[in-house]
C-alpha cells in the first residue's frame, strides 16, 4: 500500500512538471539573466565556481542560473507542492537502518541521541521534516534543528509555524539560554541537528574544501561530543521538485568503542567520501577534538556537491575569510 502511494505520488509530480514546465521554462530565462547583471550574488557565485569548479563562460552562467531558479523551486516545493501532499522523499527506511546499525556497532544505549550535520543543499526543509519522520520511527527521541532567525521578525515567525507543522523542533541562536537548552536535550537523549556548510564570522576550523582552506562552525556539534554522541552526515538531493532522496554517511565516531561492524550492504548504502586536511597549529583543546570531525564532514559535503553542484548555493561567501596561516596543517582519517 506504501509503495502504491509512492509511485502514485510520484506520477502526480511528474505530471504537475508538464503542467508548469511554460512557467520554469520562464522562470530559468529570468535567472540566467540575472546571472549577466554584475550584481553580488552574481559576481560571488561566478567567482566560485571558476575558482572550484573550473568552470567559465556560458556554462558557468547556466549553472549558476540553475542555482538561482533552485530558490524559486524551494518556494514551490513550500508553498504549493508540500500543502498539497505532492512531496516525495526516498530512502528513508534505508537511512533508519543505516542509523540503527550504527547504534549497534557502538552498542550505544537507547536513550543515546545523534550529533547530525547538514548542509545548505536543495531543500533543507524537506530533509528536515524527513528526518523527523526517521528519528520518531526509530525511538530515537526528539529530533532538535539548530536555527538562525532571520532579521525580519515576520519571517521568522513563518518559518516557526511552518517547521512546526512538519513536525520540526527548533532551536534559534540568538536564544541567551542556547547552551543550556542544548545540554538538555543532550542530556534527554535527544538528536541535535546543525547545519555546518556557512563560514562563522570569526573562529572557527579551517578545512581543506575544493582545494581551497574554508572555515567550519564547531561549538554546536561540539555539546554532543561531550555525551558520546555518534555523528552522521546527512542532506538530501532533488530528483525533480518536490522528489528528494536522502544521502548519509558516518561521521567521524573514532572516540567511540566499536562492539561490531557494520553489515556490508549497510555500509554501502553511505555516501563514500574522504577526509580533508585541516589546519591544526594554535588550536585550543575544544578544536582540536573537533577537527577530525569537521575534516570528515567537509570530505562528505565536497563529495555530495560534486554529484549535484547546482544544488549547493554557490552564491555564499564560503572562502572569504583566510587563515592567518596555513601551517600546521594535517590530513586526518
Amino acid at each position: 500500500m506504501k509503495a502504491a502511494c509512492g509511485c502514485a505520488r510520484k506520477a502526480l509530480l511528474v505530471s504537475a512538471q508538464v503542467l508548469l514546465a511554460p512557467g520554469h521554462a520562464v522562470v530559468f530565462v529570468l535567472a540566467f539573466l540575472l546571472t549577466l547583471v554584475p550584481v553580488f550574488p552574481t559576481r560571488t557565485g561566478l567567482s566560485n565556481l571558476r575558482a572550484r569548479l573550473g568552470v567559465r563562460g556560458c556554462k558557468a552562467h547556466a549553472m549558476l542560473a540553475v542555482v538561482f531558479f533552485n530558490y524559486y523551486l524551494y518556494a514551490l516545493e513550500v508553498f504549493v507542492l508540500w500543502p498539497l501532499g505532492l512531496e516525495t522523499m526516498e530512502r528513508e527506511e534505508e537511512l533508519l537502518r543505516y542509523m540503527l546499525a550504527l547504534r549497534e556497532k557502538y552498542d550505544l544505549p537507547a536513550d543515546r541521541g545523534f550529533v547530525v550535520l547538514g548542509a545548505h543543499f536543495s531543500n533543507i526543509e524537506s530533509a528536515g521534516a524527513a528526518l523527523c519522520r526517521v528519528f520518531r520511527q526509530g525511538g530515537f527521541g526528539e529530533h532538535v534543528i539548530l536555527a538562525k532567525p532571520s532579521s525580519l521578525r515576520g519571517v521568522t515567525k513563518f518559518f516557526q509555524v511552518y517547521r512546526s507543522k512538519r513536525g520540526i523542533r527548533l532551536l534559534w541562536t540568538d536564544r541567551k539560554d542556547l547552551l543550556r537548552q542544548l545540554l538538555l536535550h543532550a542530556r534527554s537523549g535527544d538528536s541535535l541537528c546543525f547545519l555546518v556548510d556557512q563560514k562563522p564570522a570569526v573562529g572557527g576550523i579551517f578545512a581543506r574544501f575544493f582545494n581551497e582552506w574554508a572555515a567550519f562552525p564547531f561549538a554546536g556539534p561540539d555539546v554532543g561530543l561531550r555525551f558520546d554522541m555518534p555523528v552522521l552526515h546527512v542532506t538530501a538531493k532533488r530528483i525533480l521538485p518536490g522528489w528528494f532522496r536522502l544521502e548519509f554517511a558516518e561521521g567521524e565516531n573514532s572516540r567511540l568503542r566499536i562492539a561490531r561492524t557494520l553489515p556490508p550492504d549497510v555500509q554501502r548504502t553511505g555516501t563514500q567520501y574522504e577526509c580533508r586536511d585541516v589546519l591544526t597549529l594554535h588550536l585550543g583543546e575544544k578544536e582540536l577534538r573537533m577537527a577530525p570531525v569537521m575534516s570528515a564532514f567537509a570530505g562528505w559535503l565536497e563529495a555530495v556537491v560534486r554529484q549535484a553542484p547546482t544544488q549547493w548555493f554557490w552564491d555564499y561567501r564560503k572562502w572569504s575569510r583566510k587563515p592567518k596561516s596555513t601551517f600546521g596543517s594535517t590530513a586526518l582519517e
